[in-house]
């Protein structure tokens, strides 16, 4: 019993000498040291480099074409039809070849952005949760910064708002000049150009058939030394093509504004080569040019049958009503329908005068909504 009780003792002492230890390492200020948590080997690991983020695309230096108000040196409205034509066709260009590439460089900055995150840094376990966090808020603001609406796309919007009201503006100024859209007639318009136009153009036209029947002309018999001396500079014929080639360019801007920008860029539409006559917008000037008037009247009544018909082989024929041996006809060869309601046809037109063949293709097209067709091309 005694023994037994001593044991006891002996235990109830031991676990007070522990317990007072325990108080003791417990109390505040005391074995601060055995308090603090130990670093792990984790957190003792050396951090890999963040990589580093992509250089923002800079906008390239190319010179934006100052060519809006160029139409307005223009003699007549055919040659400001073409500087408007030219401008268009820069500016589209300058859109095609600087702006667009641009915007896809900054689609492929945040690409990359995103995929150095996703591939890079999240797969990466040595990364501290602190550096991954400040990687991933300075990729959000820098993906920020280069969407269309960022600070870093300033630039280039300033550019794509100009490119776009200057492109609206030529499209009006177009119209205005050639009588598409909403405006009449051009040749009611500017009834004063024309009127100058063609006096140049006769002018020019007599000139040449004046040149013409001179080179021709032979010397007396008894002026020898006239006809050795004499040469050659061609024939009416000859000064007759020349004339025609002029008309082509006479009269190369009565055409339609029958695209867009958003379908197709370089200028606002081909012009088609009428003359500047009471069927300009139906003639070419290659085969009008060679007709008197009631011809060219003829002529056109071809045109117009064919076109009433809508059908690829559809012809109609005319012969003149003034000389003998001259006539034509016109042919559709092709037709050409958009979804958007515009359709094309293509014409072939013939021409046979003194048994020589002139034969032409153009375009004539109706633009959504509208009642006639217009030459093109």
């Amino acid at each position: 019993m005694n023994r037994s009780l001593k044991v006891t003792a002996a235990a109830l002492a031991l676990a007070a000498s522990h317990a007072g230890a325990f108080t003791q390492a417990s109390e505040p200020g005391k074995n601060a040291e055995t308090q603090a948590p130990q670093p792990s080997p984790y957190d003792q690991s050396p951090e890999p480099a963040l990589p580093a983020f992509p250089a923002v695309p800079s906008l390239p230096d190319t010179p934006y074409p100052e060519c809006r108000e160029a139409y307005r040196e223009g003699a007549n409205y055919l040659d400001r039809s073409d500087l408007i034509n030219a401008c268009t066709v820069a500016i589209d260009t300058y859109y095609l070849n600087v702006l667009l590439p641009h915007r896809q460089s900054m689609i492929d900055y945040q690409n990359e952005l995103t995929r150095l995150y996703t591939e890079v840094v999240v797969p990466e376990t040595a990364y501290r949760a602190a550096s991954s966090n400040a990687f991933y808020d300075e990729m959000l603001a820098r993906y920020g910064r280069a969407n269309p609406d960022g600070a870093d796309m300033a630039q280039a919007r300033a550019a794509e708002t100009r490119y776009a009201g200057d492109r609206a503006y030529l499209e009006d100024r177009f119209c205005f000049n050639t009588g598409c859209g909403t405006y009449g007639d051009p040749t009611v318009r500017f009834a004063d150009e024309v009127k100058e136009m063609n006096r140049i153009a006769l002018a020019e036209m007599q000139e040449e058939a004046a040149a013409g029947k001179t080179d021709k002309a032979e010397p007396s018999r008894g002026d020898e030394k006239a006809k050795g001396k004499r040469k050659p500079t061609g024939s009416g014929k000859q000064a007759q093509d020349a004339s025609c080639k002029r008309a082509r360019k006479r009269g190369s801007a009565l055409g339609s504004f029958l695209g867009s920008a958003a379908g197709s860029f370089g200028g606002l539409g081909r012009t088609g080569s009428a003359l500047l006559t009471g069927f300009s917008g139906i003639l070419v000037g290659e085969i009008a040019c060679k007709l008197d008037e009631k011809e060219q009247e003829a002529a056109t009544q071809a045109t117009v049958t064919v076109l009433a018909t809508e059908e690829v082989g559809a012809k109609a024929e005319w012969t003149s009503p003034t000389r003998e041996g001259v006539g034509g006809s016109s042919t559709i060869a092709a037709v050409d329908s958009a979804p958007n309601g515009k359709k094309c046809l293509t014409i072939t037109d013939v021409a046979i005068i003194e048994g020589e063949e002139t034969r032409v293709t153009k375009q004539m097209c109706r633009a959504p909504g509208a009642a006639s067709y217009v030459l093109v091309a």
